[in-house]
């Protein structure tokens, strides 16, 4: 009995692009890939009842016309913008109606549970893995945030529509 958790990164990838991304890798690369190699593959959020399961984990920066990054800055709780506070700010205020969004499943409640380090209430942090909104050392030009909340068996899409309505509203 062998289980392995994989991640999958989209680096750099213009948000449009990340849905179809994420699409095709869930629809049959994975798993063809597996089968070859003797193994089954899931996109379930939560597999295996001891394993703490499987997360969707966006990251959000923000570039204005110019190709700089509007989350850069400095505001009153440490070294990014007001813009970046208010981004989490929309993101926390519809976390709990999102949940059917970034929670599509009945499966996808067992993740959330106490020990699997997955968020249950809209908080945020710099560099704290525990959170719903993580803040990552990085430099100005990196400046961003990762929404942690949503299972591995989201829609790409939804997701990105509802964390892209929710922080453009500050």
């Amino acid at each position: 009995d062998q289980r392995l958790l994989l991640t999958a990164n989209f680096v750099g990838a213009d948000a449009s692009e990340v849905p179809f991304n994420v699409l095709t890798m869930d629809g049959g690369a994975v798993e063809l890939a597996a089968a070859r190699n003797g193994l089954g593959a899931t996109f379930m959020a939560k597999p295996f009842a001891e394993a703490a399961g499987s997360g969707m984990h966006v990251h959000i920066s923000l570039l204005d016309a110019d190709g700089a990054n509007v989350f850069a800055g400095t505001s009153r709780d440490g070294a990014f913008s007001d813009r970046l506070r208010h981004a989490i700010g929309g993101i926390g205020s519809v976390m709990a109606e999102s949940m059917a969004i970034f929670a599509p499943n009945a499966n996808s409640y067992r993740r959330h549970a106490p020990g699997n380090y997955v968020p249950a209430s809209p908080t945020w942090g710099l560099n704290h893995r525990g959170v719903a909104m993580r803040i990552p050392l990085a430099s100005a030009a990196n400046t961003r945030f990762e929404h942690r909340v949503a299972g591995a068996d989201t829609n790409a899409s939804r997701t990105r529509g509802a964390d892209r309505t929710a922080a453009d509203d500050p």
